[in-house]
């Protein structure tokens, strides 16, 4: 009997350690179209001439319509490497399709090194939804990296030591250090 209730206390531990652990999500737009997870909001011809500010990806693009910079663009590698996904978050349902005449400067990318850069979207472990921002200021001498729900920052970097990451939350209030469930690269 003392045998079974270690084996389950050991099994409980280790389920809860597991719910304690950062996910790690690497984001495929065209993917998520094509499993009806994500729909095209409009249609725009564009040009893209740099590398995404956002996120370092050999397939993100900051693009320029007419109106406005759309950063990260997304190439549709395993089809038409004319379309690119530009979608405003991870967690929304809409993207606009880009049609871009040609993609140059390949050599500006730098692949994509988890371990060391900075998603490109984060959700904390209260649901609080953060973006990554680029050139955002500083709160207390630290890069303002991410803009968060309800006017709140994550400022300086993600401590990755840990199962679980963590970063610190800037409200107007206070800066706490907060727990990170998933991030988006």
């Amino acid at each position: 009997m003392k045998r079974w209730l270690i084996i389950l206390c050991g099994l409980f531990i280790s389920t809860q350690l597991s719910a304690w652990e950062t996910k790690l999500i690497l984001y495929r737009p065209f993917i998520r179209l094509n499993e009806g997870l994500l729909q095209i909001k409009h249609k725009v011809d564009s040009q893209c001439f740099k590398p995404s500010e956002k996120i370092i990806r050999q397939d993100a693009w900051s693009c320029e319509t007419n109106s406005e910079i759309l950063d990260p663009c997304f190439i549709n590698a395993a089809g038409d490497s004319s379309q690119m996904l530009c979608p405003q978050s991870p967690w929304q349902s809409s993207a606009i399709l880009l049609n871009v005449p040609s993609l140059n400067h390949f050599n500006l990318h730098t692949e994509m090194d988890m371990s060391k850069q900075l998603p490109w979207a984060v959700e904390l472990e209260n649901g609080t939804h953060c973006l990554r921002t680029h050139k955002s200021g500083y709160i207390d001498n630290l890069p303002v990296n991410y803009q968060c729900q309800n006017h709140q920052q994550l400022i300086g970097g993600i401590q990755r030591c840990k199962e679980q990451w963590t970063s610190l939350l800037a409200s107007q209030e206070d800066i706490d250090e907060v727990r990170i469930k998933k991030v988006w690269f």
